[in-house]
């Protein structure tokens, strides 16, 4: 009889162009503490080509109070450098041009984020400081070694006072407790917190009136900085505001014949004369609204309390 030989089985391919799988991971914002939930960004080859575009995305979704995402750290505190150095379903940090910080972090990497040595241990470094504080003087410190082999009970008032603590306090009052925290205030520079606002200059209000008019009262136009950038710009607004028969506004008068040439000459509180192309008109007696009288507190003798 023939013996028949079997073929070995082919083995099956799949379907489709075969990729590899994405990685998950979850981005937190530098120095939020109230972040509680990271952003979810799946980062695969067929996405983000570079790293600089997977950046774009997480300056989108991310949103830094301080800018676009420049740096991307991992809990570890490791610079991330491109793309292949993310790990699947992993944290990681993303900061603008200021600093990873270190002891502000978000509240859901709590456990996670790697903290100081000095903030995981506090009693290492308190005990560090107490053997690192210098002795008064060599002689005495040999005299104190001596006594305490002799009288234990009496080195123990020396060391105590040195630390500042009064005589029968114990040392464990002074020593923090592990899951103590930082205040507030210690992570500002001489504990005294900065503002955080960026300092602008004073707006400028003025009375702006139409040229020869009398019955005009006046439109009140705040200038700023951050409002109008230009003279230009103001003109434009004082048209719209002003409203003159003759035009758009192209010169403005101060109440003493001098024109204005830029926004620094305007003066707060101060009353101007809008001008198309006809000359300005200093004779005419303008419709000035007279400031508001003070209140005058009202008196015993008049029988009103």
């Amino acid at each position: 009889m023939a013996t028949t030989t079997e073929s070995p089985a082919k083995k099956m391919s799949k379907f489709g162009v075969q990729t590899e799988k994405g990685k998950v991971i979850h981005a937190w914002r530098n120095a939020d503490k109230y972040q509680v939930e990271g952003v979810r960004i799946v980062i695969h080859s067929t996405k983000y080509k570079t790293y600089d575009q997977l950046k774009v995305e997480l300056s989108q979704k991310v949103g830094l109070y301080t800018g676009a995402v420049q740096r991307v750290y991992s809990t570890q505190k490791k610079l991330i450098k491109g793309l292949e150095d993310f790990e699947d379903n992993q944290n990681y940090i993303c900061c603008g041009a200021e600093k990873l910080s270190e002891d502000i972090y978000p509240k859901g990497l709590i456990g996670i984020f790697v903290v100081k040595s000095e903030q995981a241990h506090p009693s290492i470094s308190t005990a560090k400081s107490v053997s690192s504080e210098p002795s008064s003087g060599d002689h005495s410190t040999s005299t104190t070694s001596t006594t305490s082999s002799s009288t234990p009970e009496s080195s123990t008032t020396p060391t105590l006072s040195s630390m500042g603590a009064q005589p029968g306090q114990s040392l464990s009052r002074r020593t923090p407790s592990p899951g103590s925290k930082k205040p507030v205030v210690s992570s500002y520079k001489d504990g005294v917190p900065k503002k955080f606002a960026i300092g602008t200059d004073k707006a400028k209000v003025i009375l702006a009136f139409r040229n020869g008019d009398k019955v005009h009262s006046g439109e009140k136009i705040t200038i700023h900085s951050t409002k109008y950038r230009t003279y230009d710009q103001l003109k434009e607004h004082l048209s719209k505001q002003v409203g003159l028969v003759t035009g758009p506004v192209r010169k403005v008068y101060s109440f003493d014949g001098k024109q204005v040439k830029a926004l620094e000459d305007f003066v707060d509180g101060q009353n101007y004369i809008c001008c198309g192309g006809e000359p300005v008109h200093l004779e005419t007696t303008y419709n000035v609204p007279a400031p508001a009288a003070a209140a005058v507190p009202a008196s015993h003798e008049d029988g009103v309390y």
